[in-house]
């Protein structure tokens, strides 16, 4: 018979079918094992098959540029695994990042309480008091200090009321009041323009007190002293002199 190239499926004869099961058909084959083919020059852009060494071969050589300007590509190489730079010092990190310069972020909105940043606008926008010298309005209010406290703590006016002072309109005293340097208790007039005085004289050799009438004298009485401090309303006899009545007292 004549020798030449048959391509079937199946081969049959008067005595005998060779099976030609183990070869591949040309569409859609489904390969086994590790198929091999020619390897295409790098930068190949047909339908030929890529074989993983065209695959290896198109890595580019180059580390990528991470804080470059965002473009559209044109080298058909692709950038290798072990190529990315770990850490792009230009850029913040997710985590703990260690911000430079001027960041800025969004404002939020007045008395917003989350975990957003708050930005030098939001805490101006708050409008809260200044540690050094506050511009206070409303009705401030503060911890009312104990009484007698003598510190730089602010004064509430429960800590003044509280600690009794005279007022400035009708004061109330609840204990000795000391005048010093003969200074006088002076009684003023209805308008204010003249009042009377006592005082104590210019040298006093010991502590006195006299005590006053506990009810008004009747007319014509005078005051006399009982030598203890003790004042009291008498009436004067007939003819007797003041200087005369003291004196007898």
């Amino acid at each position: 018979m004549p020798y030449g190239t048959v391509k079937v499926d199946q081969i049959t004869t008067s005595t005998q079918t060779v099976s030609v099961d183990g070869l591949a058909p040309k569409a859609s084959p489904a390969l086994t094992g590790t198929p091999a083919a020619p390897t295409a020059a790098a930068d190949t852009s047909t339908t030929q098959i890529a074989t993983t060494a065209f695959v290896t071969g198109q890595a580019a050589s180059s580390a990528p540029v991470m804080d470059g300007s965002a473009a559209v590509g044109t080298s058909v190489k692709f950038a290798r695994a072990d190529h990315v730079h770990p850490s792009d010092t230009a850029k913040a990190n997710l985590a703990s990042p260690a911000l430079t310069g001027i960041p800025t972020a969004p404002t939020a909105a007045a008395d917003t309480n989350t975990t957003q940043i708050a930005t030098t606008a939001y805490v101006v926008g708050q409008t809260y008091a200044k540690i050094g010298s506050p511009s206070l309005t409303g009705t401030p209010t503060a911890p009312t200090a104990a009484s007698d406290t003598n510190t730089t703590q602010i004064a509430t006016t429960a800590y003044v009321v509280g600690q009794g002072y005279a007022k400035t309109s009708g004061p109330t005293f609840t204990a000795s009041v000391t005048l010093t340097a003969q200074a006088p208790v002076r009684f003023a007039d209805s308008d204010g323009s003249h009042w009377v005085a006592f005082r104590a004289p210019a040298t006093v050799a010991s502590n006195v007190t006299w005590t006053l009438p506990a009810a008004d004298g009747a007319a014509n009485q005078v005051i006399r002293t009982d030598g203890a401090g003790n004042l009291s309303f008498i009436t004067l006899s007939s003819g007797a002199s003041v200087g005369v009545c003291i004196a007898l007292g």
